[in-house]
C-alpha cells in the first residue's frame, strides 16, 4: 500500500544519504539531527506532502448494515445479526457527547446501539447490553421511544443483581413516559408494570451489587524500594559490563513471581487496529468506535477522551498509520509508541524534565523512562533520523507543534525513539490455532521502565514474562541461587535459533553482542539437543549438577514420566491451574539435577510459560485452554 509514512521516510532516507559525508563528520546524534534540521531541503519535504482526511464515517452505509441485521435478528440468527449491527456502529456517524444538543444528536448510531443491546440480552451478554444501552441513551436515541430502552436497561440490571441500578432506571421509564407518543392506555400499562417492578425491588431487602471476579493471588508481599515493580526478594546493583543487574537475594523455586509491573504506556500493533482495542489492546467482540478515526474500543471506558487524545485522532484520521507491510508496521508501532510518550504531556513539560529521581510526583513516571538506556549515538543514522523527521512531521500535522524546524523537537523525537526502539516490551496474546494451541499473537508494545531497567538479556534466561493484561508478570524459569542474576530473553532463546543468528539479531536491535554462557559455549538448538537424549538416563554425567547413580537416574525418570501423566490428566480435566503446579515441581526436579544445556530444561520452561499464560494471560477470543497438550 502506497502512504505517506512510507513516502516520507524514503524521501528523508535519500536526502540524508546525500548527505552522509558531512553527517558523519559530527559527533553525535544531536548534532546530525541538528543539521539536517536546518536543511532547506527537508522544510521542502515537509511542505510537499499533502493531507487530506481519508476516514469518513457513512450514515448510508451504517443503515444497510443496521436493516440488515434487524431482518437476521426476525430470522432468529443472533450471532449473525450482531456482526452487522457491530460494522453498523463502527461507520455511523456522531457527535461527541459535549457536542449534543436537541437539535445535534446522533440517532443513527443511537439505533444501533439499541439494537446491538437487544441482541447481547438475547445472548445473555448483559453488561455489554447495559453499557450499548446507556451509551445509546447518552448519544440521543429518540424521546417519544426512550421508555423502551430505559425498560430494557432495567431488566438487565435486575439480571446483574444490581438494585440500585434498576430501581433508578425504572423510575427514569416512568419520567420519560411523558415526551413517549404512545396512546393513552399503552402509558397506563407501562406504568402499571414499572410500579409492580420497583414495589417488588423494594421489598426484596438490600440491593445487591454486581459480583466481582477474584484475581488469582499474585500480590508482590513485600516490594524493592527502590524499584517498586520488583519483589523485596530481587536486589539492583551495577555489575561490570552488564549496568544495572536484578540479583535473587535469596533461594528461589520455579514459578516463583519476581515482578509485576503496570504499563507506563503501550500501543496496539497496527496490524490489529480493527480487531483489539486501541486503549487496552484487549481483543474485543462488542466494538466501540470512535467519531473522527477507525479505531475501536472494548467499552466506553476506554473510548474516553482522556484515553484516546486528539492528537492521535488526527493522525488516524489522516491514514498516516495505513502501513501494510510487516517491517513497516512495526517500525510505524515504534513510531506510534514514541508519539504517545510524547503527546501525553506537552512540550514544556519534556523540556524541564530534570535527569534525577529527586523531583515531584507527576515527573517521577518519565524520569524513570528517561533513565533507561537508549543508544542514541550507536542507531543507524539513516534509519534512525528518517524515523525521527517523520515523527516530528507527525507531531505537526496533529498540531502537538506549529513547527517542523524546531531542533528540540526533534531532538526529542530522537530521544523517545532511541528508548522505545531498545527498551519497548512486545505484549501479547494467547490464542488457538490448527497448529498451535496455545500460540502467543503479538497486539503492541510496551513500556515497563522497571523490568527494561533491570533485567538483562541472557538466551537461556532463568525468568519468562506473562502479559495480564496492563499488567507484565516476571516468573522464575527454574531453581534460582542466591546471588544468581535473574535474566530475561531479549530475542531468540537458544533453542530457537543458532548463535549467530542470535547474536545478529541483538545487535541490530539492542545494539551489543550477547556473551552469555549459551553464546560462549555455543549450546546447540533443541532439535540438536532432542537428539542426544531426553531422560536422566541418556544424559552424560557431565550435565547433572553432582554424581548421580544409575538406579538414582531410573528413579528420577520414573518421577518426571509419574508427574507427566498428572499433568496431562489435569490438562483433560480443564484444570490448567494443577497443571501448572504439577509442571512446577517436574521444573525443579529436572533444574536441580541438571545443567544447561538439555532438552528437559527447555521443555520445561516452554511448558511452565505456556501453562502460566493459559491460568494468567492475555487470552484471544479464539482460545480454548480444553486444547492445551502436555509438551514432555
Amino acid at each position: 500500500m502506497d502512504n505517506n509514512f512510507v513516502k516520507l521516510r524514503t524521501t528523508f532516507k535519500q536526502l540524508i544519504l546525500e548527505h552522509r559525508p558531512d553527517l558523519d563528520d559530527l559527533p553525535d546524534m544531536r548534532s546530525r539531527l541538528v543539521y539536517l534540521n536546518r536543511l532547506a531541503a527537508v522544510q521542502d519535504v515537509y511542505r510537499s506532502v499533502v493531507l487530506d482526511p481519508v476516514y469518513l464515517k457513512k450514515e448510508i452505509e451504517s443503515k444497510k448494515h443496521r436493516e440488515d441485521g434487524n431482518n437476521l435478528v426476525k430470522a432468529g440468527q443472533f450471532g449473525e445479526a450482531l456482526k452487522k449491527y457491530n460494522l453498523a456502529i463502527l461507520v455511523a456517524p456522531f457527535l461527541e457527547k459535549d457536542q449534543l444538543s436537541d437539535e445535534n444528536n446522533s440517532s443513527e448510531i443511537s439505533l444501533c446501539l439499541a439494537n446491538r443491546a437487544f441482541v447481547l440480552s438475547k445472548m445473555k451478554m448483559y453488561k455489554h447490553a447495559v453499557q450499548d444501552l446507556n451509551l445509546s441513551l447518552e448519544l440521543g436515541y429518540p424521546h417519544k421511544s426512550r421508555f423502551k430502552i430505559l425498560q430494557r436497561l432495567g431488566v438487565a440490571y435486575e439480571i446483574l443483581n444490581d438494585s440500585i441500578k434498576a430501581m433508578d432506571t425504572y423510575k427514569r421509564v416512568l419520567e420519560s413516559l411523558d415526551t413517549a407518543e404512545i396512546s393513552q392506555d399503552l402509558k397506563m400499562k407501562v406504568k402499571k408494570e414499572v410500579n409492580l417492578k420497583l414495589e417488588s425491588l423494594s421489598m426484596a431487602g438490600k440491593p445487591g451489587l454486581i459480583s466481582k471476579l477474584q484475581e488469582p493471588d499474585l500480590e508482590l508481599m513485600e516490594r524493592n524500594m527502590e524499584y517498586p515493580a520488583l519483589s523485596s526478594s530481587v536486589r539492583v546493583e551495577e555489575k561490570e559490563g552488564r549496568g544495572r543487574s536484578a540479583i535473587a537475594d535469596r533461594f528461589m523455586l520455579p514459578g516463583v513471581l519476581v515482578a509485576r509491573e503496570t504499563v507506563s504506556a503501550s500501543v496496539l500493533y497496527i496490524p490489529k487496529i480493527s480487531v483489539n482495542c486501541w486503549t487496552c489492546l484487549k481483543e474485543t467482540l462488542i466494538p466501540y468506535p470512535c467519531s473522527s478515526c477507525p479505531v475501536l474500543f472494548c467499552s466506553a471506558t476506554c473510548s474516553s477522551k482522556e484515553k484516546h487524545d486528539r492528537f492521535e485522532c488526527k493522525l488516524l484520521s489522516l491514514g498516516l498509520l495505513r502501513v501494510s507491510e510487516t517491517l513497516d508496521c512495526q517500525l510505524a508501532t515504534n513510531l506510534q509508541l514514541a508519539f504517545r510518550l510524547i503527546t501525553k504531556e506537552c512540550a514544556e513539560f519534556h523540556f524541564s524534565l530534570p535527569y534525577d529521581q529527586s523531583t515531584t510526583t507527576a515527573y517521577k513516571a518519565y524520569t524513570r523512562i528517561l533513565k533507561l538506556v537508549n543508544h542514541q549515538d550507536m542507531c543507524n543514522t539513516v534509519e534512525h533520523v528518517s524515523s525521527a523527521l517523520t515523527l516530528q512531521h507527525w507531531l505537526f500535522v496533529s498540531g502537538y507543534t506549529d513547527s517542523t524546524s524546531s531542533d528540540m523537537i526533534l531532538c526529542l523525537c530522537s530521544l523517545y525513539l532511541a528508548i522505545v526502539k531498545a527498551n519497548c516490551h512486545g505484549t501479547f496474546q494467547l490464542e488457538s490455532t490448527a497448529s498451535d494451541y496455545a500460540k502467543l499473537s503479538m497486539v503492541g508494545i510496551s513500556i515497563f521502565p522497571d523490568v527494561a531497567a533491570t533485567f538483562n538479556h541472557c538466551c537461556d534466561p532463568n525468568t519468562f514474562v506473562v502479559d495480564m493484561g496492563q499488567e507484565l508478570l516476571t516468573f522464575t524459569s527454574r531453581i534460582v541461587q542466591e546471588g544468581e542474576e535473574l535474566t530475561q530473553v531479549y530475542g531468540s532463546y537458544y533453542g530457537e535459533a543458532d548463535r549467530d543468528k542470535r547474536r545478529s539479531k541483538l545487535m541490530e536491535k539492542f545494539n551489543f553482542t550477547c556473551d552469555c554462557d549459551a553464546c560462549r559455549l555455543e549450546y546447540p538448538t533443541s532439535s540438536t539437543l532432542l537428539e542426544e537424549g531426553k531422560t536422566f538416563q541418556q544424559t552424560p554425567q557431565e550435565r547433572f549438577w553432582k554424581h548421580v547413580s544409575d538406579e538414582d537416574k531410573i528413579g528420577l525418570d520414573d518421577e518426571i514420566l509419574r508427574l507427566g501423566n498428572e499433568v496431562e490428566h489435569s490438562l483433560e480435566a480443564g484444570n490448567q491451574r494443577w497443571a501448572l503446579e504439577v509442571t512446577k515441581e517436574r521444573m525443579k526436579i529436572i533444574s536441580e539435577n541438571l545443567r544447561s544445556p538439555h532438552i528437559l530444561l527447555t521443555m520445561g520452561m516452554i511448558s511452565l510459560l505456556k501453562y502460566s499464560w493459559s491460568v494468567y494471560g492475555s487470552r484471544s477470543i479464539k482460545y480454548n485452554p480444553r486444547n492445551l497438550p502436555c509438551y514432555f
